[in-house]
């Protein structure tokens, strides 16, 4: 998920860097288009992962909700193994109804995924890398322009039972011709992974909420994962 100034916004939450200095007036279509087309040029050069170190126990919940879909998802992120520059991940994407879980062997340094095996009843069944990409692709909203930034300040945030100091930051964005608000909250506690994105209406309905619910370290790690792969 990406803001202005190459900030991220969010778990996954796309956003085409700001356009030139010059603000919407009458906000005509077609200059909200150059800008696009600017902005994405801009975005396909600079794309750069950002994730914080991780290690063998680490796991992540994080919620996607909002109008973008018709109804919630939760992706479940643990790493179960490390092998020196490579990192074992098992994603869970559940919808309420059915869950998929991907295990994805990742270049330590690059977040690249080097292999994909989907966890079935009957065993590891390998998958192509665009299947994890497929996974993660569900979770992803991309507003229009992000016009400006509105406002910053501090507060205190709750992932889980943790209390962390965080930055919340609103900007200005588009979803086609409509305007709508960016609100993207991040924590020095928790480097390179935000807290929680939204895009709201201006009417304050929700089009997209991406939420960390919880992270911690757990011991519940099969060495010999990476031995298998």
């Amino acid at each position: 998920m990406q803001a202005p100034e190459a900030e991220t916004a969010g778990l996954e939450l796309t956003v085409p860097k700001r356009a030139a200095e010059t603000k919407h007036a009458a906000k005509p279509s077609e200059k909200r288009a150059e800008k696009k087309s600017k902005q994405t040029q801009k975005a396909d050069t600079e794309v750069a992962p950002r994730v914080a170190p991780r290690r063998a126990g680490d796991y992540f919940v994080h919620r996607f909700s909002g109008s973008f879909r018709q109804g919630p998802l939760t992706l479940i992120e643990r790493v179960v193994a490390e092998e020196d520059d490579k990192l074992i991940v098992d994603y869970t994407l559940e919808d309420g109804a059915t869950d998929k879980t991907l295990r994805v062997t990742l270049d330590r340094n690059s977040e690249r995924a080097l292999r994909v095996v989907e966890l079935t009843e009957s065993g590891e069944l390998e998958v192509p890398v665009s299947a994890y990409e497929a996974m993660l692709g569900q979770t992803v909203f991309s507003p229009d322009v992000n016009d400006e930034l509105l406002e910053e300040t501090q507060r205190t945030c709750l992932v889980g039972p943790k209390e962390l100091d965080c930055e919340v930051k609103q900007y200005r964005v588009f979803v086609g011709d409509e305007e709508a608000k960016l609100t993207v909250t991040e924590s020095a506690d928790m480097p390179g992974r935000d807290l929680s994105g939204e895009v709201t209406a201006v009417d304050g309905s929700v089009i997209y909420r991406a939420e960390l619910l919880e992270a911690g370290n757990t011991p519940r790690i099969d060495d010999s994962i990476a031995t298998k792969e």
